[in-house]
């Protein structure tokens, strides 16, 4: 009897072997003939549609490691992409700029790339590790995503034709990139200076799949401490068969022409700005400018709602009262972007514009407390009020019916029906938001 239990022991485990190895060699097969296939359909064209991703990472190491592996392995045509990544860690292991023989950098470096090269191994994927730049700094010196993504663009972006921006937990949907220029291709239709946006759904960690695959639009659930907009992504009911109009820009996911970035550079001196703030900052500075936001027609991310396994760069605000003083600045450097809305004609804010456009009349804009250049505030292509139209929102805390529900100005019919599935229900939800 014994005997027998220990041989039915050994064909089981022998049975779990054999599966197992048809499995990889499946898997293995499959992803070589995914990867034929993506080279044999690579065009002239596809290198000339350059994409730079943008990826600010803190204390984020496993997660952006696996969004590095989906940016370029879901990829239809990844020689064109390049990633940037600032890589903020614990100051214990960040580069010593005094002493180089003391450094734990290359380890660093490992977390992210070494582990992308990991899963590009385990995977049987090509490594794109050359076209990804990484940036360490210890964490002390974070401050804030906005902060980061200003610094991104300031030193790892190389003048790609496209920029776009994720945070480092999301992950891809299959020929991303290939949908997304389609799209944005599509969207010139109704704009010439287009952003593809959205805040995406959430996916899981220990699966990485998708609680809905289905594309989502952005509605404002209410307002944080300073009364900015805080939004939550909601997913279509039907299919859209176009993109729509998006209220707010979202850096958790946005796709443009690298001109947005060259024409509106993020303000690094807005430090520790929450997510609302820095939201509503730079799509009231995009948007007066003359770029249009544009919620895409299908799902081409995920993001990972849940902070809980990780540290975030709020810490740093914590840490130290010289930080909380930085954010107090940065968020009063945020109103007072704000308050700057200029007339078209002459440039001058709301608050000190006059009747009078006469010859002689100069003006230039300066940051208050620093004299220095205003780089940073809204542009004169349209107003900051045509803006709080536009999104429903105006800072502080107010927000307006269509703002709850995720819509714009105008509406048309098959824009409801693809968000509410029926007219009635559209109604319904802005009789009860009113």
């Amino acid at each position: 009897m014994a005997d027998l239990m220990l041989i039915g022991a050994l064909l089981v485990i022998a049975l779990f072997v054999v599966i197992g190895f048809v499995h990889r060699r499946r898997s293995r097969a499959s992803q070589v003939e995914y990867e034929t296939r993506r080279k044999r359909h690579a065009t002239f064209d596809d290198h000339l549609n350059t994409i730079f991703v943008s990826v600010p990472c803190y204390k984020d190491e496993p997660e952006c490691a696996r969004t590095l592996f989906d940016i370029f392995n879901e990829a239809d045509c990844p020689w064109r992409i390049s990633a940037g990544v600032l890589h903020h860690v614990a100051d214990e292991h960040a580069p010593n700029p005094f002493d180089a023989s003391v450094t734990d950098a290359a380890a660093i470096m490992d977390d992210i790339l070494g582990q992308y090269e990991r899963l590009c191994s385990a995977r049987n994927a090509t490594s794109f590790a050359a076209n990804i730049r990484v940036i360490v700094r210890p964490a002390s010196e974070a401050r804030g995503s906005l902060a980061a993504r200003a610094a991104i663009e300031q030193q790892l972006f190389r003048k790609e034709r496209f920029f776009m921006t994720i945070d480092s937990h999301t992950r891809l949907a299959r020929s991303w990139d290939t949908a997304l220029l389609d799209m944005y291709t599509q969207c010139f239709k109704l704009s010439p200076k287009p952003v593809l946006t959205t805040l995406p759904g959430n996916y899981q960690r220990d699966t990485s799949l998708p609680d809905d695959d289905r594309p989502t639009f952005t509605v404002v659930a209410g307002t944080d401490t300073n009364g900015f907009p805080k939004l939550r992504p909601i997913a279509y009911e039907l299919t859209p068969v176009r993109c729509f109009p998006a209220p707010l820009f979202v850096p958790c996911f946005s796709f443009a022409s690298s001109d947005m970035i060259r024409e509106v550079p993020a303000d690094a001196l807005c430090e520790f700005l929450a997510s609302g703030p820095a939201t509503y900052v730079q799509s009231a500075r995009y948007w007066t400018h003359g770029w249009d936001f544009m919620h895409p027609k299908a799902a081409v991310c995920y993001h990972l709602a849940d902070k809980s396994y990780r540290r975030t760069s709020g810490e740093q605000i914590e840490s130290s009262k010289d930080n909380m003083a930085r954010q107090i600045r940065g968020v009063a450097r945020a109103l007072a972007a704000l308050r700057r809305d200029q007339c078209v004609t002459c440039g001058t804010p709301r608050d000190e514009h006059t009747l009078d456009h006469g010859l002689g009349h100069d003006f230039e804009m300066t940051f208050p407390e620093t004299g220095e250049v205003w780089r940073f505030g809204l542009g004169q292509q349209r107003t900051l009020a045509a803006f709080e139209q536009h999104c429903g929102v105006r800072v502080p805390g107010q927000i307006a019916a269509k703002a709850r529900i995720g819509c714009c100005d105008v509406v048309s019919t098959e824009e409801l029906l693809a968000k509410f599935g029926r007219l009635d229900v559209y109604e319904m939800l802005l009789r009860q938001t009113t």
